[in-house]
């Protein structure tokens, strides 16, 4: 047997997954990847020099203004763009980037990249899409984009699937419609953000990673409204206090019991009830007079 064939079998058992590879292990070392979306791929940096925005005070102001290096991205994805034009919110931005890694992950794409969270934006933005991309199945992805439809339609959630993860412009949008031009490209593009504005309400731009059952492991659903209904008890009284029918707490001595008042002559009574019975008994002559 040559050195070729000797080796095939402890290649093909290095790569074949060991008895010990569960669907744990699998999971840990997804969470221990970093997210990477668009923006990761959207980035050539280039060298270009501004005017110093904070010159030396001892310069003499009559030179000629300072001018220093700065390195900026020469490509940027569609949301840098609107963000950078003020064309949509900060919510709507955060939105738009959480969508799109759920579009990614239903795409069979895992991070590889790496998430620079140099403000408290994209920190938070760095724990939401590490989430979605460290869910293990296709049903809790599923869930999630269905939750996206839910809020948009099928047609609109196609429409930001194209425009996200499709790498297709406003202006091929709008001509594969044959509505070519600058006027097409405007609708499309308001379009666009009507659809971001409408998904940023619904999810209170909170990130879809939030109290959301795809999410979680106790079986709960993926509708907000069902899991975060508001259920209270009401508390017991405490030593010492008493309260009216009204539940107002009141003074040591001034409660009473509803069983010890059976003909409610001390109950309390709203301010337009307790008129309407002075008026009734005003207006109504007492027994035994004519």
């Amino acid at each position: 047997m040559n050195a070729t064939s000797s080796s095939r079998p402890k290649v093909a058992a290095r790569a074949a997954p060991g008895p010990g590879a569960t669907t744990r292990d699998k999971r840990r070392r997804a969470r221990q990847q970093h997210a990477k979306t668009a923006r990761d791929t959207e980035i050539e940096v280039v060298e270009h020099r501004v005017e110093d925005p904070w010159p030396d005070p001892a310069r003499d102001p009559l030179l000629a203004p300072q001018r220093v290096p700065v390195a900026f991205n020469r490509r940027v994805d569609l949301l840098e763009v609107e963000r950078a034009h003020k064309r949509i919110t900060e919510a709507e931005y955060c939105t738009g980037r959480l969508v799109q890694a759920v579009f990614e992950r239903a795409m069979g794409q895992v991070g590889g990249g790496g998430w620079n969270a140099g403000d408290k934006v994209d920190a938070a933005l760095k724990h939401e899409l590490t989430v979605i991309y460290a869910l293990d199945t296709a049903e809790k992805v599923q869930g999630l984009v269905q939750r996206i439809e839910r809020a948009v339609g099928t047609v609109g959630t196609r429409f930001l699937r194209q425009v996200l993860v499709g790498r297709v412009s406003f202006a091929q949008y709008a001509a594969q419609r044959g509505k070519g031009g600058d006027r097409g490209t405007s609708q499309v593009a308001g379009h666009f953000r009507f659809l971001l504005e409408d998904l940023s309400e619904a999810w209170a731009a909170r990130g879809v990673a939030a109290g959301e059952g795809a999410l979680t492991e106790d079986g709960r659903g993926t509708d907000r409204r069902r899991e975060t209904a508001i259920r209270g008890h009401q508390e017991l009284a405490g030593e010492g206090e008493e309260f009216d029918a009204a539940g107002t707490q009141v003074p040591v001595g001034k409660g009473f019991r509803l069983a010890n008042d059976a003909g409610a002559v001390d109950r309390w009574r709203p301010a337009a009830k307790r008129k309407q019975l002075e008026r009734e008994a005003v207006d109504k002559p007492a027994l035994g007079s004519r």
